[in-house]
Formats: structure tokens, sequence, C-alpha cells
């Protein structure tokens, strides 16, 4: 007979993992598989809740490849969309309000942050290239057994934790400039046609993010609809340039 397992996380397809709030038991004997993937279903949607919610108070006080090495990369990609929208919603509210300049100033910041983001790219590229040498050195050394004892195999784990966060930050940086290309390009639109409220369809045409920050509920929103986000947890490797690409 086989005794009951605990998961207490998974591993998405492209290696991240993803802890669940609570272990869960599972028996074939005693439980239907069906309803036990329901119930890791319902606990990976908790668990991506919860770190996207992590993420988002992180956001703006942590540094930026600090920040997407952290959290779980569709987080992150979740809270950039959010920060955007808010961020230009809030310009074209003042445009409205007879602040015209507003506009160019969300583009201008937009410029900004992506050279802000090509820095930090260059500095994690470097920093991942410097931190592969050394594991591969290391990786040498314990195959030859010049390192032994438990000190050793814990600094070699070290290290390659170490490496695998560098490689999360260079894949978030990606992303983050990715999509904040595509944020710039729709920003640029606004702008050209002088977009002149909320209500342009210029921007209602594109795909929105809100935080509720008193239901902890995001809402996905185009055009005048408005619907809660389902959390879903996929652990793929999503090209941010085509999740965000404005709608033609």
């Amino acid at each position: 007979t086989w005794a009951p397992q605990e998961v207490v996380g998974v591993e998405a397809s492209s290696g991240e993992p993803m802890a669940l709030p609570v272990g869960l038991s599972y028996s074939a004997a005693q439980q239907p598989l069906a309803h036990f993937l329901a119930n890791l279903e319902l606990a990976l949607r908790l668990s991506f809740k919860a770190h996207t919610k992590s993420c988002m108070e992180a956001c703006g006080v942590m540094q930026a490849h600090m920040w997407v090495a952290s959290f779980p990369a569709q987080s992150v990609q979740l809270v950039d969309a959010v920060v955007w929208s808010q961020s230009v919603s809030s310009a074209l509210a003042r445009t409205a309000a007879g602040d015209r300049p507003a506009l160019r100033g969300a583009l201008d910041a937009s410029v900004l942050r992506l050279e802000t983001l090509v820095q930090q790219l260059r500095q994690a590229m470097a920093s991942a290239a410097v931190l592969a040498e050394q594991v591969a050195a290391a990786r040498q050394l314990s195959d030859v057994g010049a390192w032994d004892g438990t000190a050793a195999i814990t600094e070699l784990e070290e290290e390659e934790a170490e490496f695998e966060a560098a490689k999360q930050s260079v894949r978030g940086l990606r992303a983050l400039i990715a999509a904040g290309v595509v944020h710039r390009q729709v920003v640029d639109g606004l702008v050209s046609c002088e977009a002149p409220s909320l209500e342009s369809f210029e921007w209602l045409r594109q795909v929105r993010h809100y935080w509720d920050s008193e239901t902890d509920v995001l809402y996905v929103a185009f055009a005048q609809t408005r619907l809660p986000y389902g959390f879903e947890y996929n652990g793929r490797e999503v090209d941010a340039a085509c999740v965000t690409a404005p709608l033609s």
C-alpha cells in the first residue's frame, strides 16, 4: 500500500517553485484524484494571490533586480501592469482637469524607466555571468573530490541558489523591459491623438489592470467592462510583449 504523500509546493515548467499556503495530503486509497487536484488548484490560486499582494506591497520599496527575483514572474508582470494602468489613468484624469502636459510627463517617465531598467539588466547579466563561473568552478571541485564535508556542500548549494536568483533577475528584467516598450508605445499613441480623458477610445481599447486595496481584488478592464482576475497560475515563461501588445 502507498503511504499518504504531502504536497507542499509545485515546480512550474519554467523551473519556478510555488509553495502552497499549507501542505496537502494525498492518498490514492482515501481520496479521489479529482478531489485532490481541485484542492491543489484552489491552494495554488490562494498562494499566487498572496504572492501577488506581497509583490504589490514591495513594488517601489525593493530595488528592481531584487524585486523581480523575489516573486513569481506572473505576479511581477501583473503588478507592473497595475502600476502602469494606474499611472496612465492618473495622467488622463489630470489631463481632463486641465493639466495638458500630464500625458507628456507620463511618456517621459516611461522612457526614463526603460533606460533605468536597461542599465539594471546589464548589471544583472554581468553578475549572473560571474556567478555562473563560480558555480561551474565549485562543481568541478566537488566532482573531483576536492571539496568534502557538510560545510562545502552547503556552500555549493548557496552559490547555486544565488545563481538561480541572478538568472531570475535577468529573466524578470527582460520581461519588464518588453512590457515597458509596449507601455511606452501606448502612451505615445495617447499623446499623439491628444486623448482628452479616461473615456478616450485610444485608452479604453487597451487591456488595463487595477488593484482594489480595500477588497484585495485585481480587476482586468477592457472598454467599459471590468472583471475580477482569476489568479490561475500557469508557471510558464510568458513573452511579456505578446501579453501586453496593443490591440489592433
